[in-house]
């Protein structure tokens, strides 16, 4: 598939007479491509956004954009295509004027704007006081790639504090990613509710966790300054035994867990703030998801066997609640030589999330109750290329999520030159609705024919039987058809 360059995306999105003829096809297009729908989402919010801010006072066009576009969700698009120009708005505001003005020459023109120009550049060209006093509210993050540090700025765009963070230069390789993976390690909200920013994370930072040169990451430390703590540091650590129906005794994990991901987020009636974690026992099945509230209590943790990566919140049941969206996966039947790990998508209820409880489809971990915090699992099914290839499909830890048109997922197998995926499309509230392939499958699929490993073609019909195997888990059973899980007799029983 070739994807729009972004000037001729950015044309359509400003109805530019230079594209005129060209929108049907551009349309058509953009019905079809997840990523360059998303990037022209993306450009008319952040053209409607500058429209308005350019008739705020400075100061508000400041902080209202700069906080924006830290909560944003990055776009993803599959590695198999050509992936389009990467968007990157301006954020400060004589960027966001420069912008503007290039992109609407009429309007420029226009003696109004003239004056609007000249106060606008007195009050931001002109240099500060020595002595103004820099806001020290933590807004958003940046990573300096050059010094290896994590920097934290205000509003005004003026960074307030640094830390040294030695993961910054772990690799040169792939910078986005790289970047992608150290931020979801960092959070910036309002914790205990005084109207100021903390800055939470998990990060190694120089002074603050890292000891004889080795980096701790399975700490959560919530700054309220660069060198003061909202509460102490709070260790995910747990040695925890697991048995399945397929062991034979007893299995013994190690207290070593490293934390992937965390995201605050209100909930409850008060919408008290809360932190959530998600972490990994180092090399091993166990992970988990921890809640800790404002106070710095932990106030549950939801135990699964096998890792998983937090997508979004949604309201996919539509009760007015939003639940923590995972993709992951299952490592239950792994350990018999056969592969029968698998991927799957979760929604749990963070408000359930209390006391020390573990998941209903891998029930395995000893001397633990099930939690009720699950709501909806879903099992993604293996296809003909695995099973001849003798190979797991697991999540690529990458989705691209919409609150108005639902969840695409890819389920991947590799890498080496047999490495595919599918991607899964799901309605709002959960249900697959579709699977496509791309051009990188359907060749590792003719190449396993032209080895007599398979036989026919991915086609419509096979596409169809991945999505109808597709299976949902009710609380006791798992259906092929899409069902919640009930909770009730399954907890009255188990519990």
């Amino acid at each position: 598939m070739t994807h729009y360059p972004e000037h001729i995306l950015e044309l359509y999105v400003l109805h530019a007479q230079e594209v005129e003829t060209r929108r049907e096809e551009i349309e058509a297009h953009i019905s079809e491509c997840f990523g360059c729908k998303s990037l022209v989402e993306e450009m008319s919010e952040f053209h409607a956004d500058l429209k308005a801010e350019m008739q705020k006072p400075v100061e508000e066009q400041q902080s209202t954009a700069l906080a924006r576009t830290y909560s944003r969700v990055t776009p993803y698009y599959d590695d198999v295509y050509e992936t389009p120009v990467a968007y990157l708005p301006p954020k400060g505001a004589i960027q966001k004027f420069q912008y503007f003005a290039r992109q609407h020459p009429v309007f420029v023109g226009g003696s109004s704007f003239a004056f609007l120009a000249a106060i606008f550049m007195m009050f931001n060209l002109f240099p500060k006081s020595a002595n103004t006093v820099i806001d020290q509210n933590p807004v958003f993050p940046r990573i300096n790639w050059t010094e290896g540090t994590i920097e934290i700025y205000n509003k005004n765009d003026e960074r307030i504090w640094k830390w040294v963070c030695e993961r910054v230069g772990l690799s040169s390789e792939q910078l986005e990613n790289r970047q992608k993976f150290l931020l979801q390690n960092l959070y910036i909200a309002d914790i205990n509710g005084d109207g100021r920013n903390e800055v939470i994370t998990s990060l190694p930072l120089a002074s603050h966790g890292v000891e004889g040169g080795i980096s701790i990451s399975n700490k959560i430390k919530v700054f309220t300054s660069k060198e003061q703590k909202l509460f102490p540091d709070i260790e995910i650590s747990e040695k925890i035994h697991y048995k399945s129906s397929l062991d034979t005794a007893e299995r013994n994990y190690n207290d070593r867990f490293n934390i992937g991901q965390i995201k605050a987020l209100p909930v409850g009636t008060g919408e008290e703030i809360n932190i959530f974690s998600s972490a990994g026992n180092v090399g091993r099945s166990p992970g988990m998801v921890t809640r800790i509230n404002g106070s710095g209590i932990v106030v549950g943790q939801f135990w699964h066997f096998g890792n998983l990566f937090f997508i979004d919140t949604i309201d996919f049941d539509n009760d007015g609640k939003k639940e923590l969206l995972f993709s992951g996966i299952n490592d239950v039947e792994d350990d018999t030589g056969s592969f029968n790990q698998y991927g799957i998508l979760l929604a749990l209820d963070p408000e359930k999330i209390i006391g020390k409880k573990k998941s209903l489809c891998t029930p395995g971990f000893q001397d633990l109750p099930f939690s009720d915090a699950e709501k909806m699992y879903i099992k993604f099914p293996h296809s003909s290329m695995n099973r001849v290839l003798h190979r797991n499909n697991s999540p690529n830890n990458e989705c691209a999520f919409s609150k108005n048109r639902g969840l695409q997922i890819s389920m991947s197998s590799g890498p080496d030159n047999y490495a595919h995926d599918f991607q899964y499309y799901l309605t709002k509230e959960l249900r697959v609705i579709e699977v496509k392939t791309n051009n990188t499958t359907n060749q590792v699929f003719a190449k396993l024919v032209d080895e007599g490993k398979l036989k026919g073609k991915i086609d419509r019909a096979y596409l169809e039987d991945l999505k109808n195997r597709v299976q949902y888990w009710d609380g006791e059973k798992w259906s092929n058809t899409w069902t919640m899980i009930n909770h009730k007799e399954r907890l009255a029983v188990s519990n």
